[in-house]
């Protein structure tokens, strides 16, 4: 188990270190979202069991704090990068917190900035709203703010 990464070998000994194990860790295998051994899944229903499991992804996803681990997972069929499929630039922000954001009218909210993508700022608003903004729809010191978190946040 020595030439397992660390965390895998963590989620691993989390699960009892028996075999065979379902693990669910993040893209970046930062996060182990749940481990389960043979003698969890033997005989178990896969939907009762995995249920903590699709939470904690969902929420972990919701917040935009699942970080991509580079690699991308090819479809049967699929083109590989190089042969011409497009590439995302999409920033993802990592650990995002609440911020007061003002629209270029002046109204104010409080929200999480969540990602950049194609022009757009995606927020997320303490009620739970997701918010798509362009530049245009913010003020210059709303814009300023987004840019820094951006830079900081670029691979």
């Amino acid at each position: 188990m020595n030439s397992l990464p660390p965390k895998i070998s963590a989620a691993l000994n989390a699960a009892g270190g028996s075999m065979p194990l379902i693990t669910f860790l993040s893209p970046d295998g930062e996060t182990n979202f749940g481990s389960f051994n043979h003698t969890t899944l033997k005989n178990q229903e896969y939907n009762k069991i995995f249920r903590d499991v699709k939470k904690k992804i969902k929420t972990a996803q919701k917040e935009g704090e699942l970080k991509s681990s580079g690699a991308a997972a090819k479809a049967d069929g699929a083109e590989d990068a190089k042969d011409g499929a497009a590439e995302s630039d999409a920033i993802m922000i990592a650990s995002p917190r609440v911020r007061t954001w003002k629209s270029s009218n002046g109204k104010e909210i409080q929200a999480k900035f969540i990602k950049f993508e194609n022009d757009t700022y995606f927020l997320k608003s303490t009620k739970g709203r997701d918010i798509k903004v362009t530049a245009k729809d913010l003020d210059d010191a709303s814009i300023k703010m987004a840019e820094e978190i951006i830079n900081i946040n670029k691979k």
